[in-house]
């Protein structure tokens, strides 16, 4: 809660001060890697989804790959074994889906 608390009060002064400011968040614990694609299609499965969407789904989580292009240059592809890469919501929903499901669990 510190580093939040830290991070509003270094906005507000950008803010104030009227300059530019660039923030950048890291998943230092990996909580996003942690996130298995079998837990995204459980989730999905207590969530009644349809399985044509959910076939959809994880065809974009079987043999992923992706690589890195700059102008200069092009890598191979890559094989993602686990993780989330950046501007993936959907993992992130699945994340969400998955807290929800684990308190709720929880309760009863």
């Amino acid at each position: 809660m510190e580093h939040t608390a830290q991070m509003a009060n270094i906005i507000n002064r950008a803010r104030i001060k009227q300059r530019s400011l660039v923030i950048t968040l890291l998943d230092l614990k990996n909580a996003f890697g942690e996130v298995h694609d079998n837990l995204i299609q459980s989730t999905l499965e207590y969530h009644h989804i349809p399985d044509n969407i959910k076939n959809v789904i994880k065809s974009l989580y079987t043999d992923f790959k992706t690589s890195v292009i700059t102008s200069e240059f092009r890598t191979p592809f890559i094989t993602v074994g686990r993780g989330v890469l950046q501007g993936n919501c959907l993992r992130f929903s699945a994340v969400e889906h998955l807290l929800e499901y684990f308190h709720s669990a929880h309760k009863s």
